[in-house]
């Protein structure tokens, strides 16, 4: 610990030394900050070019705008002038969660962004938002929803452009709010994004003014701030860090009051928030690395026995969840409360397990940015998730590739390989059969399963947090429909992750499809004839010996269009039960249920009609268990915090919103909690009035 108690002594000598040079300098300065002169408008970070001659039917989609910043303070009736705000940072973001295009860059200096992405169609554009991840205004960094259309700032088309090569289609940010993470004496502030048209008067930008009392009440309200951020760490520090905090606060707090009411020196005042800035950033870190090994509750590895999961000796039984975002929004610090939330809903109802992305290869916020190179600053957002779910006490599953292009998946390998001269195909499905690709995956797994998070020191391969790994989120090769492609691939890749990791649990990732090696009573259960020629097949993929377990997805509206909700119910009990008999009999293995959802796309949806599906899946899981069968669990596909529509899809659920659907999930948990712990259930009192809630 000495260091650290050096580190805290040069903060303390920092503290003083900025007061010390900083109020002697602003002496007689006077309080009140004129309006700053007009300016012409910048020249934009990117340029956008010139105006096209042509229309052709296909666009490559880019977005402008200003973004302004506006003060609403106690006293006045409306917010002050909007001012350009530069250095922000902001999102073009394109698609859904399937297939993403995106684009970030920052502010110049008079609030203007041009951002252009690979999007080449513009019919999709509607599909495309804008969103600030990040401002240099410290309390005004996270983004609240205003209006019916969601988060972000919605599009409208301009006009033509040429850049030589692609033509253009630019369009502009409509309006869009911001709001404060803690909100003080009625002091709020706004962030207004709008057309680059409506940032002048007179072609010319307006500066921002601010009053005396608009500073003082600024600094207040970062003063309260870091105050209580301060002040709630106590509990999370030693006992020897306490006191030496606790005074520099004391001493701090009384002059920066009587600073900020007895005189209005601009230059003080910001010398001493940034002295605030300095406590708060510093002390406030240390709080939370000195804690991350006091709050990280004891948890052990999950193992099998047979057909059932186990852990500390009894059956371990799976009601989980899909947050295939986690790691992407734990990357941003302003989107990382939703990783929080997230775990703290899924605890709330008792589930045990969130499957999440363990890979983004090649877009944005890529954790392998390029072939073999890897991003720390995303490594750590994984490291946070990690730890964040062991607070919560949830396991992860995390998965390691995808079969579509979204994060990048097998075809971004393919495109690399490709572009390095080494690949032997331009197909997707050599990521399956070319060596060098292979070989680079090898590379991706060995750098994940032996990563060592930065929070708590544990390798991964060694955190008991992580239930299990995936392959593979639903692997087909369907240039080889015998299968045999695939199957050379699961064999040498799982022996490969066991070669380094034998503590956790591994699985393919499979969609449950019988293939060619399958009997004919089982190719009668796939939802059809196509689905056998995918070149992947449950039963021989499953058997696998470095495979633990099956996984099965569940997907009635994309197998059965058209059908109604009885008939949809019927055919999935019976692809459930037949799962849950390869398991039993055949593969003498576990079988999870690792995504099933009802779309809300769907003919004459309802919200009733989810809740009656989901609880069907339920049932037959937890029939499967109190018989001591093969079923192991079921995770639905997905869960997201409030606020993430743009993270949805036909079956995202946010589950405070729907209290049958919250009411349901936790009665399933309450039902499988039992069965794990049989007769120590009545000695559990807590567990009791947690589901008597």
């Amino acid at each position: 610990m000495s260091w650290l108690k050096s580190s805290v002594g040069l903060q303390l000598v920092m503290l003083f030394l900025s007061v010390a040079l900083v109020v002697p300098a602003a002496k007689g300065a006077e309080m009140e900050m004129k309006p700053s002169s007009e300016h012409p408008v910048a020249v934009p970070p990117v340029p956008p070019p010139m105006i096209a001659p042509a229309a052709p039917s296909i666009f490559t989609v880019a977005a402008e705008g200003v973004i302004y910043c506006r003060c609403k303070l106690p006293g006045y009736s409306k917010a002050v002038d909007g001012a350009p705000l530069p250095g922000a940072v902001v999102l073009l973001k394109c698609g859904s969660q399937r297939t993403v295009w995106a684009a970030k860059g920052r502010t110049d200096t008079r609030g203007y962004f041009y951002l252009q992405t690979q999007l080449k169609y513009k019919s999709l554009s509607r599909t495309c938002r804008v969103f600030v991840l990040w401002s240099p205004v410290g309390p005004c960094r996270v983004p609240r929803r205003y209006g019916l259309k969601g988060p972000g700032a919605s599009l409208m088309f301009e006009r033509k452009l040429s850049d030589g090569y692609n033509t253009i289609a630019l369009y502009t940010a409509g309006f869009f709010e911001f709001g404060p993470e803690i909100r003080d004496n009625n002091l709020s502030y706004q962030f207004l994004l709008s057309p680059p048209n409506n940032q002048t008067a007179g072609g010319k930008v307006m500066q921002p003014t601010f009053s005396s009392l608009q500073v003082k009440q600024l600094m207040m309200l970062l003063l309260a701030t870091a105050q209580r951020r301060i002040i709630s760490s106590r509990r999370l520090m030693s006992d020897a860090f306490q006191p030496q905090i606790m005074l520099v606060l004391g001493a701090l707090v009384p002059a920066l009051r009587m600073t900020l009411a007895n005189n209005g020196a601009l230059y003080p005042v910001l010398g001493l928030a940034s002295c605030v800035a300095l406590v708060y950033m510093s002390f406030g870190d240390l709080a939370l690395d000195l804690s991350t090994h006091a709050r990280e509750p004891e948890m052990s590895f999950v193992g099998r026995n047979g057909t059932r999961f186990t852990m500390d000796g009894k059956a371990f039984y799976v009601n989980g969840w899909n947050s295939y975002w986690l790691m992407d929004q734990a990357v941003e610090e302003i989107s990382r409360p939703r990783v929080k939330a997230m775990f703290q809903a899924g605890a709330k109802m008792g589930l045990t397990v969130c499957r999440t992305w363990a890979f983004n290869d090649g877009g944005y916020n890529a954790l392998q940015p390029s072939l073999g190179h890897f991003d720390e600053h995303v490594f750590q957002a994984l490291d946070r998730v990690i730890v964040e779910a062991k607070r919560h006490g949830i396991r992860l599953l995390l998965s390691l590739a995808n079969n579509l292009e979204a994060y990048g998946g097998k075809t971004q390998y393919v495109k690399w390989a490709w572009e390095e001269g080494i690949g032997l195909s331009s197909s997707n499905d050599s990521f399956f059969f070319d060596p060098s690709i292979r070989s680079y995956f090898k590379t991706y797994l060995k750098t994940v399963l032996t990563r060592k998070n930065h929070l708590n020191g544990i390798r991964y391969k060694d955190e008991p947090t992580i239930f299990a790994w995936e392959l593979m989120n639903e692997p087909r090769c369907m240039s080889d429909p015998s299968g045999d492609t695939l199957q050379d691939w699961i064999e040498e890749l799982a022996a490969y992750v066991k070669s380094i990791d034998r503590k956790h649990l591994l699985t393919v990732g499979l969609e449950g499809f019988y293939g060619p090696a399958s009997s004919p009573e089982k190719l009668k259960v796939n939802p059809g004839q196509w689905f056998s020629t995918l070149g992947s097949d449950f039963i021989r993929n499953s058997k696998v010996s470095d495979i633990d377990f099956a996984s099965v997805h569940i997907y009635p509206d994309q197998w059965q269009v058209g059908a109604g909700l009885e008939e949809k119910t019927k055919y999935i009990s019976g692809w459930l039960m037949s799962h849950i008999e390869d398991g039993e009999e055949e593969l003498k293995k576990p079988v999870l249920f690792t995504e099933f959802g009802l779309s809300d796309k769907s003919r004459d949806f309802d919200h009733a009609h989810r809740d009656a599906f989901y609880e069907s899946i339920f049932d037959v899981v937890y029939e499967s268990a109190r018989r001591g069968r093969a079923g192991a669990g079921a995770l639905v596909w997905q869960f997201m915090a409030a606020g993430m529509q743009e993270y949805s899809d036909d079956f995202g659920i946010v589950p405070e919103e729907r209290p049958s659907m919250y009411r349901l999930i936790k009665k399933q948990s309450c039902r499988l909690m039992r069965l794990s712990h049989g007769r120590d259930w009545m000695k559990r009192k807590n567990s009791e009035e947690f589901c008597a809630e």
